[in-house]
């Protein structure tokens, strides 16, 4: 029974070897173990069969689903039993070929019923693809700088193609696995953190194989680069606030938060300093005897600045009050001008008058008399009164003034007492003058003697005043000039004026400047004064010159006459005059002094016309005040630009209003209406 039982077990072993060695008759090749798409796989199926049915095939299988690579049906007629045979095949992983299979594969080879698979592999359309910048954080203006590195999960190096978007927006190729470029960032890009989506891909005729996107990041700085001032006038009323904000605005022209120094300016250059935020409003309140005339306002923030003017008004203003104790009247020029008012000082039944005049700051006391007595004292000036109950001494009553002159009706002795000193004074001066007449005739005939061996040839002394003369500095004209003067006094006025900015007057030649002389000069024709800030010239048309109010259309009618001289010069010449014109009207106090107009402007007339003539080039400007004034006279177009709430309107002709006066009342005297 033994013997029986091993033989059935060397039986079932044969059979099981035999059938082992059935299912070997099929191998085939192993694949790399990750594949994308677009790959070859060279396979070799090694076939041995012990019978032939069937068909002979290869196929790709991915998660249950394959698709046919080769086949042969039937395959009784391309194999024979018995014998070895290897069929060599590429398969290439394409849609065209396999469809849309990926993930975990692997090949299959079959004959008949016999199969054999391969070890799986991977496929899929996925690389690894990194993307990096110089750095993260940028100045608007400034080079961003990037590379890639692109490679298959192959392992082989990408090559294909590059599409940049977000942002930024380009295309580049990748080259054995490489690609790298670089942008340039607006230099007004907003501050903010940016987006670039870097698409990485190779194709076919059929379409896109593999792909894949990443995106990098980086950061815009804000950078502060302009300081914008907003004056809301530009005028300032000492006793009142005078507001301003500014705003620090980055390369986007956003605002940034920051801490700002100010610094305002006064004629005399004396500087105040104050700090402000970014977008906020400040005032400054100017003291009633703060210096009037065109201040400088400053913004700054490091290295950047801003720059704006204005004008302080001319503000009379004075107090009066009793000195405590005595029978004293104090008077105190409390504003920033020159007073000059009457002084009224009721005593009981009487009415003192006296002319108060203060310089700026400067007090005066009056002493007060009368016979003695108890006395209720008024006294008024300029609107303001005071009263007080006084008791005064003295023979009369009377006013004496800080010196301690009476003003009483009787000055006869104070007006001998000073004819007598001025009459001692003329005769010291007199006999001082006689004993030096005769030394004096002495010295003359000798230093005429000492000219005449030194005496320079006639033509010598032509050449060097012509040479002088060509060279007259534009400061000082040769015509009536102006000057300015915080403190002028006399009396006030509506005026004209005219800003002739020369841009370029500093880089102009000898004929150029000789040009803008000669048009100074003609001025004076029109009974214009002239002074002279930096780059601008003022043309001054006062009443006091002029003997008429109606100077707007004397003003623009030279200013049209100065704009046709330099055009003509600038068509003819290669040295050309770069200029604009601005014309305003307003207020001054002024007086002939020593054959100049000294003035202290009373509001912001000059300014204005200055930045009216800075707006344009190679225009007359009017502002709105003139333009309203010359309705009929000036034919002219509106500018877009304005200051503050001043239309500006560019003058390109003046028309004849006295001509069609005429010929208005010669129709009326036609028509028997004269």
């Amino acid at each position: 029974m033994i013997k029986r039982s091993e033989g059935l077990i060397l039986f079932a072993l044969v059979a099981f070897f035999s059938l082992a060695l059935v299912s070997a008759s099929i191998e085939i090749t192993q694949p790399f173990e990750a594949y994308n798409f677009g790959d070859e796989i060279y396979t070799t199926v090694t076939i041995n069969p012990l019978s032939v049915s069937g068909n002979f095939e290869i196929n790709v299988v991915c998660s249950n689903t394959s698709a046919n690579v080769y086949k042969i049906a039937p395959a009784y007629s391309a194999f024979s039993t018995g014998q070895i045979q290897r069929i060599n095949h590429k398969v290439v992983l394409k849609k065209e070929f396999i469809g849309n299979l990926s993930g975990d594969c692997y090949i299959e080879a079959l004959l008949g019923k016999e199969v054999v698979n391969s070890n799986p592999f991977l496929l899929t359309g996925d690389m690894s693809l990194t993307v990096n910048t110089d750095k993260y954080s940028y100045n608007p203006g400034e080079s961003v700088i990037w590379n890639l590195e692109a490679i298959k999960v192959n392992t082989r190096n990408l090559n294909g193609a590059l599409e940049v978007s977000g942002n930024q927006s380009f295309n580049e190729a990748i080259v054995n696995g490489k690609a790298s470029g670089s942008f340039v960032l607006d230099s007004n890009a907003m501050a903010g953190k940016y987006q670039l989506d870097f698409f990485a891909y190779d194709s076919d005729s059929s379409g896109i194989l593999n792909q894949k996107t990443v995106s990098v990041y980086y950061e815009v700085n804000r950078v502060p680069t302009s300081l914008n001032i907003a004056l809301v006038s530009f005028e300032a009323t000492p006793g009142e606030d005078f507001s301003f904000s500014a705003d620090l605005l980055d390369q986007s022209g956003e605002r940034i938060e920051s801490a700002l120094n100010v610094v305002y300016i006064s004629p005399k250059g004396e500087k105040k300093s104050l700090n402000i935020n970014s977008g906020s409003m400040i005032s400054i309140n100017f003291a009633k005897n703060d210096m009037p005339g065109e201040y400088r306002l400053i913004v700054s923030s490091g290295d950047i600045k801003d720059e704006e003017s204005f004008s302080v008004k001319e503000v009379q203003d004075v107090s009066i009050e009793f000195l405590e104790g005595a029978p004293v009247v104090i008077v105190k020029n409390t504003g920033n001008s020159y007073y000059s008012n009457s002084l009224s000082l009721t005593i009981g039944d009487e009415v003192k008058s006296v002319l108060v005049e203060l310089d700026v700051g400067q007090e005066k006391r009056y002493n007060l008399g009368a016979p003695n007595g108890l006395y209720d004292v008024i006294v008024s000036m300029g609107g303001l009164d005071i009263q007080k109950q006084l008791s005064l001494t003295g023979r009369a009553v009377s006013v004496n003034d800080s010196n301690g002159f009476g003003l009483w009706e009787n000055q006869l002795f104070v007006w001998t007492f000073i004819a007598i000193i001025l009459i001692l004074a003329g005769l010291v001066l007199f006999f001082k003058f006689r004993k030096r007449v005769t030394y004096n005739a002495v010295e003359r005939s000798e230093k005429r003697n000492v000219v005449k061996e030194r005496h320079e040839p006639l033509e010598e002394v032509s050449k060097r005043v012509y040479e002088k003369k060509q060279f007259i500095d534009l400061a000082k004209p040769l015509v009536d000039e102006a000057q300015s003067s915080p403190t002028a006094r006399g009396s006030k006025s509506y005026v004209s004026v005219i800003s002739l900015n020369v841009k370029n007057y500093s880089a102009l030649g000898l004929e150029a400047r000789n040009l803008l002389n000669e048009t100074i000069i003609d001025a004076k024709s029109k009974s214009g004064v002239v002074e002279s800030k930096g780059n601008h010239i003022l043309l001054i048309f006062s009443p006091l010159i002029t003997k008429t109010m109606a100077n707007e259309l004397i003003a623009v009618k030279c200013a049209m006459k100065i704009k046709e001289r330099i055009d003509v010069y600038n068509k003819r010449f290669k040295d050309k005059i770069e200029y604009n014109m601005g014309v305003n009207a307003g207020e001054m106090v002024s007086a002939l002094v020593g054959g100049k107009l000294q003035y202290a402007s009373l509001g912001n007339g000059i300014l204005l016309a200055k930045r009216i003539s800075d707006i344009d080039s190679g225009k007359v400007l009017v502002a709105s005040s003139v333009r309203s004034k010359l309705m009929r006279a000036l034919k002219v177009n509106k500018i877009s630009h304005s200051l503050g709430n001043v239309d500006i309107f560019d003058v390109f002709g003046i028309a004849n209003v006295d001509s069609n006066q005429d010929k208005l009342r010669e129709l009326l005297k036609r028509q028997s209406f004269s």
